[in-house]
Order: C-alpha cells, then sequence, then structure tokens
C-alpha cells in the first residue's frame, strides 16, 4: 500500500474482528441440529510476557498464484497494550507485552 506503515494495532484489531462465515464453511450446531452460518470471533486468553508475532508474507491470488505482500508494519518493542484483544481471566503483571522481531 501506499499509506505508510501498517501499525500492528490495526493488523491485531482486524484479525479479532468478526467474520461471518460463508455457506462452504457452515458449523454443525448442537442446539439446532443442522450446519448453520455462524461468526467466527478470534481472541486472545491472556497475554504472555514476550509476544512473537508471525505475519503472512503472501497473499493468494486464485488458486496457484501467490503475490508477496511488501508493506511495512510499524510495532512498538515496549508497552504494546494488548488488552483489547484479551478475553481470558486477565493479562500478565503490567499488562503490556514486550514485542520481539
Amino acid at each position: 500500500g501506499g499509506g505508510g506503515p501498517l501499525s500492528l494495532e490495526r493488523l491485531l484489531q482486524a484479525f479479532t474482528s468478526p467474520e461471518v462465515l460463508s455457506e462452504n464453511d457452515t458449523w454443525y450446531s448442537p442446539f439446532c441440529k443442522e450446519h448453520v452460518r455462524a461468526t467466527k470471533t478470534m481472541a486472545l486468553w491472556t497475554v504472555p510476557t514476550h509476544l512473537v508475532v508471525h505475519l503472512k508474507r503472501f497473499s493468494q491470488d486464485g488458486q496457484y498464484s501467490r503475490d508477496k505482500l511488501e508493506s511495512l508494519v510499524s510495532f512498538p518493542l515496549l508497552g504494546l497494550d494488548l488488552s483489547p484483544y484479551v478475553r481470558g481471566p486477565g493479562l500478565v503483571p503490567g499488562g503490556w507485552a514486550r514485542a520481539a522481531a
């Protein structure tokens, strides 16, 4: 993209946004006893003291073609607040993770 580097926070926000599964990815509901379209949400249960983030470097373009992603991603080495993405019982003391690049 041409608008400068993406922020890790923006990528985390996109990764944890609810996604409605397609007709091809239905979920079997034990309550309804049938396959239904469901909403999938990714979240963190707890936050580690040290965080390693693996970023996807290629995008799928059709069945056999891949394009290399060259977007820069900015991220803090200290003070990354992961609390908006945690759904578990709590954060590590201080509520911050130290990122590793």
